[in-house]
Order: structure tokens, then sequence, then C-alpha cells
């Protein structure tokens, strides 16, 4: 599943990418790599607006904050599969999250090696997510996002060769269309074409105190003998 992700960029590209002004005055927050509750540049459905929104989506009917912890440890993502099934997405809308990479783990006997993987014609790339508000115990209205997950293409089954998951990445045709809520979940169950993707391995960064580094996307060739030979 897609626990941490980056967006690695500055307010002018992401705004330029997606025609849209951040919203109010607020300094975007760009991460090298975040991960679990996070705040994040999100683009909301049938919006002007670039808004900032904490990843783990609480439901609106979500009411104790015992209850609301228990639900963001399982909404960082939603299987696109079953959203309809699930009540933590009942009330949720359509959102993109912007990425210029993201991070995963490939199992090797009993050693895990980090991977960073990117879009190279989209230096920054859309995930389909979902959002949605509710009021925190001091009455404000709090907007938080889960990105949206399928079935691995070829690349990630070979990455993520445990749960062989992927996040739901959109091409620039789809991104208006998911915006404007003219696509369906259901047509977006096929993953992205893994030949538009690449994908190497980094250091152990990632897993450190300086996990948000500029380091931690640095490519580093990790000595495994039993590694599969993807690239």
């Amino acid at each position: 599943m897609c626990f941490h992700n980056s967006i690695n960029t500055d307010k002018q590209s992401l705004e330029k990418k997606y025609k849209a002004k951040l919203k109010g005055e607020q300094k975007p927050i760009f991460h090298a790599n975040a991960f679990e509750y996070q705040k994040w540049p999100i683009i909301p459905i049938k919006s002007e607006f670039i808004e900032q929104m904490n990843w783990g989506l609480i439901p609106s009917w979500a009411d104790s904050p015992s209850k609301i912890q228990e639900i963001r440890s399982k909404t960082l993502n939603a299987r696109i599969e079953t959203i309809s099934e699930k009540p933590s997405f009942k009330n949720a809308k359509k959102c993109i999250v912007p990425s210029t990479g993201f991070f995963e783990w490939q199992l090797v006997g009993n050693t895990k090696i980090p991977y960073f993987i990117f879009v190279p014609e989209m230096p920054i790339f859309s995930m389909a997510g979902l959002f949605d508000s509710h009021v925190n115990t001091q009455g404000e209205l709090v907007n938080t996002f889960s990105i949206l997950t399928t079935e691995a293409n070829s690349l990630m089954a070979e990455i993520h060769n445990t749960k062989k998951r992927m996040p739901v990445l959109l091409d620039q045709k789809q991104e208006q269309l998911w915006l404007n809520d003219e696509l369906a979940a259901e047509e977006l169950y096929v993953p992205f074409d893994s030949k538009k993707m690449k994908a190497y391995t980094i250091g152990n960064t990632i897993s450190s105190k300086n996990h948000n580094s500029k380091e931690v996307n640095a490519p580093k060739v990790i000595q495994v003998s039993e590694q599969l030979n993807l690239f």
C-alpha cells in the first residue's frame, strides 16, 4: 500500500500543473518523504483552489477522539474496488493527490529493499484520492484525505511483491474527468501503464531520523544476492 509519498516541488510548478491557486495565504508544505497524517496539497473536486489537508481520512460522522484515531490508521489508503462498501468513504468526495514520486519496499528473503517510483514524462503526476470533512473538538472544520489503490501493474508487482498493490495514477485526460466527477471509480481498476513508470533503489535514509531530507530520494545500489533484476 502507499504509505510514503513525495511532493518535492515548488508552489509555482504546482499551480501551473493544475491551473489552480493555493487557497488563501497558506504557505505550501512540500515533502521529500511524507507519511501518516501529515499535511499535503490537495486539489478537491470542482474547486479552483489547491488546499492543504491531512493524510488519513476522517469521515464526517466520526465523533470521538478514540474513534477518529482508529479510523485514520485504516484510511491512509482506500482500495478502489471496495470504496462503495466501506462506511468510512460513504460521504467522501473525489480529489487529486499530487506526487513527484512514491516509495515502496521489495521483500527479498528477509531483507526489505526501498524503492523510489516515479513517472519520467510527468514531473508532477496525479494520484486519485477521496476526502471528507469533519468538525474537530475545537469546533473547526477539518479536511482529510485518502489515496486510492488498485491491483499492481507488472513493475509494481515485482517491487511491492507482498501485497501487490499500487496507487491509482491518473493520466492527463483522466485528471480533469476525475475532478469534474465525470470518471467512475470502476474505470480506474486497470492500473497505470508500467512502461510509463521508472524505479530505482534508494538508501535507508527513508527509515532514519532524516527521512524528509533531500538525500532520501537519492539512488543507491543495494547489494542483495537474491535481488530481482528489475531494470
